[in-house]
This record gives C-alpha cells, sequence and structure tokens, in this order.
C-alpha cells in the first residue's frame, strides 16, 4: 500500500504553490502597472502631440491668412505698377506734345480764341483735346502746328484770322489740363473726339462721323 502523504508534505506543497501564486500575482501586477504607466505616457504625448497640432493649424491658418494679404498687396502693387507703366507709355506717345515749344502753345491757344474764345471752359479744353488727339493719330500731321495748320481743318487758320487773336487766360490753363491729364482719363471724359463744329439742330457731319455731344455752342465728333 502507498504511504499517505504526511501533513508536513502536503503543508509543505500548499506553501510552495501560495508563494508560486504570490510570485505570479506580482508580477502580473507589476507587467499590469507598467502597461498602465506606458498608456498614460502614451495619451499624454498623444494629448501633447493633438495641442502640437492644433498649433501647427493655428499657424498653418495664419501663414494662409498672411499669404493671401501679402497676394492682395502684391496683385494691387501690380495694378499699380501697370498703371504707372500705362502713364509712362502715355507720356513716351505724348512727349512732344507735352513738351510743347513755346510757338507751338501760342499758336494752339489762338485757334482756341477764335474757335471757342466765348465758350465754357470746359468746351476749351474738348477743343484742345482734339487737336492733340490729331497729333497722335497716325491719320493726321505728327505736331501741333502743322496738324493746326492743314488744309481746310480750322477756319481761323483759313481766314488768316489766328494770326491777330489774342488768347485769354483760359485758353492757356485749358492746354495745361489737358497735357497734365492721363489720356486714359481724357478718353473717359471727352470721348475719342477728332472733329467740332458750331453746334446745329442738325447733327450729321459726314459720312464716316458721329455725334458725340455739344459744349456750350459747340458739337464735337469722333469717327464711327
Amino acid at each position: 500500500m502507498k504511504k499517505p502523504i504526511s501533513y508536513v508534505v502536503f503543508a509543505i506543497h500548499i506553501f510552495v504553490l501560495l508563494i508560486l501564486s504570490l510570485t505570479l500575482g506580482y508580477a502580473i501586477k507589476t507587467n499590469i502597472d507598467e502597461n498602465i504607466r506606458t498608456i498614460d505616457y502614451l495619451t499624454t504625448q498623444t494629448e501633447m502631440l493633438s495641442v502640437k497640432v492644433k498649433t501647427l493649424e493655428t499657424e498653418n491658418e495664419e501663414h494662409k491668412r498672411k499669404f493671401e494679404h501679402n497676394k492682395n498687396n502684391f496683385e494691387q502693387l501690380k495694378t499699380q505698377i501697370e498703371e504707372l507703366q500705362t502713364q509712362v507709355l502715355y507720356c513716351t506717345e505724348m512727349n512732344n506734345i507735352i513738351h510743347l515749344e513755346e510757338t507751338e502753345r501760342i499758336y494752339l491757344a489762338k485757334l482756341l480764341q477764335r474757335e471757342c474764345g466765348g465758350e465754357p471752359f470746359e468746351c476749351k479744353m474738348a477743343v484742345a483735346f482734339v487737336v492733340l488727339n490729331r497729333t497722335l493719330s497716325e491719320l493726321y500731321p505728327d505736331t501741333i502746328t502743322e496738324v493746326i495748320n492743314q488744309t481746310g481743318q480750322f477756319e481761323p487758320v483759313s481766314s488768316g484770322s489766328i494770326n491777330s487773336a489774342v488768347p485769354n487766360e483760359d485758353c492757356y490753363f485749358a492746354i495745361e489740363m489737358v497735357l497734365n491729364m492721363n489720356y486714359s482719363d481724357l478718353l473717359q471724359y471727352f470721348d475719342d473726339i477728332y472733329f467740332f463744329r458750331a453746334a446745329t439742330t442738325e447733327k450729321v457731319f459726314g459720312s464716316n462721323t458721329k455725334y458725340a455731344y455739344t459744349l456750350g455752342k459747340t458739337d464735337f465728333y469722333t469717327y464711327k
């Protein structure tokens, strides 16, 4: 017969099992605690990364806003540069007119005096612009004097009365105003006028012209 296990041996077995159970439990608890600390660390890192991401997103939005602002400023500067280039081109095209010789300035003022000396100031500007506009056009001569003296164009020249004209201050001032305005502004204000004559109820003036408006007692026309 097998000998019964003594109570001492049994107790030892129980004690060993208890020690093993406690050791295993401690190891498991230690592992769980470590995992919890790892999870807490990762959670903290995730939250920090989340804050950084939000900060970067905010900074990115700020950069985008600044970029759009700078882009708008660039577009405005580009527009201003284009306008300046247009003005420079205008000045280049009008150079021979802007820098009028004193004799040309006087001659043009004499024409204004004879054609519209008693007319409103705006009318004097319009007549001056007709002469300047013709000077720029390929259809007419290249200088103020040649445009004014072109055969059959201006009655004071044909009659010779231009020579005895004594221009008033408004005539000279009207010329200065036209010379110092941007060409695009002149076109917008006066239209692309090339002709004028004493106002009449009959607004048809040649087959290739179109009535534009009347200033004082003078009708103005553009090409069709």
